[in-house]
């Protein structure tokens, strides 16, 4: 039995509804935070997170999208 995980589609998708802007660690780390409650990205790009609607924290703070 082979079990697949849909991560890898899930990414992708990611990927294409942000593009351009969304690369693969960004919608890694996006899928990351949304499977896991309570989750936060650290990242330093505030820009971009503020965007994908996820927890983050970044140098100018916490903020939750």
């Amino acid at each position: 039995m082979q079990i697949e995980d849909p991560a890898p589609v899930q990414v992708l998708d990611l990927m294409k509804r942000y593009a351009p802007e969304m690369d693969y660690a960004d919608a890694g780390a996006v899928l990351l935070a949304r499977r896991h409650k309570g989750a936060v990205v650290l990242t330093t790009d505030h820009r971009d997170f503020s965007v994908y609607r996820v927890p983050f924290v970044s140098p100018r703070g916490l903020f939750h999208g």
